[in-house]
């Protein structure tokens, strides 16, 4: 079999991730948020402004907390779905919409997961082993050429 045979059985193979909670994800925005508490303390703003702005930024952190520690499974399927599960037992499958973004040391997978409901996930390098995190961004950059376009 040709090289480009192989490559193709290797990229309709189901891909199965356990994502985890990721601890740099957490650690910088414990600092980011820290450091923009410290920053409107330091500011020269009325007393009232700097609590509300410090609320949001609370408010902020911990929806990202909440966000950095989810863990689910994650399976890519052969008719281009993804199925995300959750230790809940909710299972949700999507399209990969638009919005979808990866890079070396991130993806925000972005699904349809509904007639009008849309999800994101996040998976940080570190929240799945590197063998994985690389068939990630591989199984995404074949998609992308077609999922992304509809």
């Amino acid at each position: 079999m040709s090289d480009s045979g192989q490559s193709y059985k290797k990229s309709v193979i189901p891909l199965y991730l356990e994502v985890r909670p990721s601890r740099v994800f957490l650690a910088l925005s414990l600092a980011l948020h820290g450091a923009a508490i410290f920053s409107i303390t330091q500011a020269d703003m009325n007393i009232a402004w700097q609590l509300l702005i410090i609320a949001m930024v609370l408010f902020s952190a911990s929806q990202s907390h909440r966000l950095g520690s989810r863990h689910y499974r994650l399976q890519w399927r052969k008719d281009r779905r993804w199925e995300v599960r959750y230790p809940s037992g909710d299972k949700r499958t999507g399209k990969m919409l638009k919005g979808t973004f990866f890079n070396p040391w991130l993806v925000i997978l972005a699904l349809q997961t509904g007639r009008k409901r849309k999800e994101f996930i996040l998976i940080p390098k570190d929240a799945i082993t590197r063998g994985d995190f690389i068939r990630l961004r591989a199984r995404l950059k074949v998609e992308a050429n077609t999922a992304i376009t509809h």
